[in-house]
């Protein structure tokens, strides 16, 4: 859309980027080209020009088999690299179940994946440093900017992207929660404003 809310342009995909649930399932990205991109629940992820054209579309299914489920939006880091969370069939030599993908912002082409520890939840959040936070079922994880584990703290449930600090502490929604983690995974607090719940977070983990 123009600022006066006129239509500005319109880009048809071919296929559905909402969930069954008519739902958005992954919210656009904006980077600092002008460049729009977007993920279908189909596994196709969408890069578009500035004025509404195609720069490309990459299809994360293998031959012959079902694709990418992508059920969250994309993150940019600041070298333009697209992370992305995405579960279904594998990316060799990765097994079968939930990764991490980063995707070259040219071309679409996958740069790596790596496995997830559990379901996916949430879109990845990337820090000043290039660390990648994300949110899933059972944990939060964190990974380097070549997909290398960090840490992961087991027992945590976000349902949103991670938000980071000036000083580099994560912020998350758990259950019922709110918790803070430094930059090295250690619990700084958590603080539920409805004690009556049980807080599912355990420390030991």
């Amino acid at each position: 859309l123009n600022p006066d809310g006129t239509q500005k342009w319109n880009f048809s995909t071919g296929t559905q980027i909402v969930s069954g649930a008519g739902s958005s399932a992954s919210s656009p990205v904006l980077a600092a080209d002008g460049a729009v991109y977007f993920a279908s629940p189909s596994g196709t992820v969408f890069a578009i020009n500035p004025d509404g054209t195609q720069k490309w579309a990459h299809s994360l299914a293998n031959q012959g088999q079902s694709p990418f489920l992508l059920n969250s939006s994309p993150a940019l880091a600041a070298d333009g690299t697209l992370y992305l969370p995405a579960e279904g069939q594998p990316i060799p030599p990765n097994s079968a179940g939930p990764v991490l993908l980063a995707l070259d912002p040219s071309t679409g082409a996958t740069l790596w994946s790596t496995p997830l520890f559990s379901g996916l939840a949430s879109a990845p959040t990337v820090a000043t440093d290039g660390s990648i936070y994300i949110g899933e079922n059972n944990a939060l994880e964190a990974f380097t900017s070549g997909g290398v584990q960090k840490w992961k703290l087991v027992g945590l449930f976000p349902q949103n992207a991670p938000a980071i600090g000036p000083d580099g502490t994560i912020y998350a929604n758990e259950d019922n929660s709110l918790i803070a983690v430094t930059p090295a995974g250690a619990l700084i607090w958590s603080f539920n404003p409805n004690p009556g719940f049980n807080d599912t977070f355990q420390q030991g983990n």
